[in-house]
């Protein structure tokens, strides 16, 4: 028959595959702190916790599923994973837990092991890959590669670096209606980022500015070249260099109104559509 080692009863002599021994040990519920960047990584399924509080509650905790805690230098034990187990067992009563403690030396190494563990467990999307990419664009692994960051943080999260670039860009530009719809699970992250995008896309009213500025420029291009100037000449031109500097501003040259029209292009056209009555000196031709 199969049988199952105890790791809190076993103590230092659990064995590892490596050769090493872990171990995990009862800590008083009380003593473990909450850490508010691991605590908001993850969101609690309100029906998974409750179904965890009633089994809990029928037959205590399952000490082979131990908590993960992190000792830092300056004394603190911070939870680190385990924040649906530690939140059913307070509400089950559960005064103590087994749990396994770390002794990294920085936040960056302690968020990178967590990762792991939970790159592993689940498909991240939604909240809390949002809430993942945003403390991964503040830790120093990241912000110091060499690389480019979309592809550092999609590496870390499991996640293509499509899905990291679009998932970088909703966390920088969503404001709060957005993100609390995204964690209402009322968007989701491709959808969030398709509205960002035709928010921020260029509106019906600037593409027909644009349009008529490079026409501008276009009608007045030709009317020079077809009237004797040379690509350098008109690429010295004043008048060329204010259209290109101001194009919305500039107006075409009274002379090249009057050949445009002799060209066959409607002056009315012209006189109404575009900025027209510029002066131009011909003394380069």
């Amino acid at each position: 028959m199969l049988r199952t080692l105890n790791m809190v009863a076993a103590g230092n002599d659990v064995p590892m595959a490596d050769g090493r021994k872990k171990f995990s040990r009862m800590m008083l519920i009380e003593d473990i702190e909450e850490h508010p960047d691991f605590k908001a990584l993850y969101n609690i399924d309100g029906g998974v916790l409750e179904r965890i509080v009633k089994s809990m509650k029928d037959s205590g905790f399952d000490e082979s599923q131990p908590v993960h805690i992190w000792l830092t230098e300056d004394g603190h034990k911070y939870l680190i994973d385990g924040y649906t187990r530690y939140t059913a067992s307070r509400k089950a009563g559960i005064t103590s837990l087994p749990v396994y403690e770390h002794n990294f030396k920085t936040f960056d190494e302690t968020y990178k092991y967590v990762l792991g563990l939970q790159v592993n467990r689940r498909n991240l999307d939604g909240d809390e890959l949002l809430r993942n990419v945003a403390i991964l664009s503040k830790c120093d692994f990241v912000k110091k590669s060499s690389g480019y960051k979309a592809d550092v943080i999609a590496k870390s999260l499991g996640i293509s670096k499509r899905t990291a670039e679009r998932a970088i860009s909703v966390e920088k530009n969503a404001d709060e209606e957005m993100r609390q719809q995204i964690e209402n699970k009322e968007l989701t992250l491709s959808q969030a980022y398709t509205k960002l995008h035709s928010q921020k896309s260029i509106s019906e009213k600037t593409w027909v500015r644009i349009h008529d500025a490079v026409s501008k420029i276009a009608w007045y291009v030709m009317a020079e070249m077809s009237d004797g100037f040379t690509a350098e000449q008109l690429l010295a031109d004043e008048d060329f260099k204010d259209a290109l500097e101001n194009p919305e501003e500039f107006e075409i040259p009274e002379n090249d109104i009057k050949f445009l029209t002799g060209l066959g292009v409607p002056e009315e056209e012209l006189r109404k559509k575009y900025k027209t009555g510029g002066n131009k000196n011909d003394s380069k031709k």
